[in-house]
């Protein structure tokens, strides 16, 4: 308290960085004796995107990245039971923490991001081939997955270039639970086995 409705986080250089549902960011120190608390981006009241889920993660190349999530709703509106969420869009900001601005961005040069229930990543497609780049590979993560366990789910990709959403697996799977996650390999242990 006083801030609720945070959607992610992540640790780094010794704080933790956590975004609300509304992309206001804020950092907790907890290396003193009480954690303290600043609020180094407040929510962009212009912005008419429609932020129905915020992302924080490390870029790779140094810095943060604010990633908003745009979902519609889809189906029957008479019967919310039957009403599914798809990803419509993608925002990708760089988080100039100084400044206190966020910088939009359009392309990830040679990365590509996972977003989802879990942890949020971004990766680059040199370490990882088999990926494609400037994607942004995505998961359901939303409560309604615990009222709706036999909707479709929203997992896809969605390429930043064109703003075209790709399946990534077909035909559309239905999963009544747990919701979809994405798993990290460590990539270090997986060399190691292959010799």
């Amino acid at each position: 308290p006083p801030h609720t409705d945070y959607f992610d986080c992540t640790y780094k250089d010794g704080l933790l960085y956590a975004v609300t549902l509304m992309g206001e960011i804020h950092t907790f120190d907890l290396s003193g004796p009480a954690v303290t608390m600043n609020t180094i981006m407040g929510v962009d009241d212009d912005d008419d995107f429609g932020i129905q889920g915020a992302y924080i993660l490390q870029a790779p190349w140094g810095g943060l990245l604010l990633v908003w999530r745009l979902k519609v709703y889809s189906g029957n509106p008479d019967d919310i039971s039957a009403l599914t969420l798809h990803t419509k869009g993608i925002k990708i900001h760089e988080v100039d923490v100084a400044a206190k601005k966020l910088v939009e961005i359009d392309c990830l040069h040679g990365h590509v991001l996972f977003l989802g229930h879990n942890q949020s990543l971004c990766l680059s497609t040199k370490e990882c081939p088999a990926l494609k780049e400037n994607r942004v590979y995505f998961t359901d993560d939303n409560e309604y997955i615990t009222v709706h366990k036999d909707s479709r789910r929203d997992i896809g990709v969605l390429r930043l270039d064109n703003n075209s959403w790709e399946s990534l697996v077909f035909p559309q799977l239905w999963s009544n639970w747990p919701a979809p996650v994405w798993i990290t390999p460590n990539l270090t242990m997986m060399k190691l086995s292959l010799n």
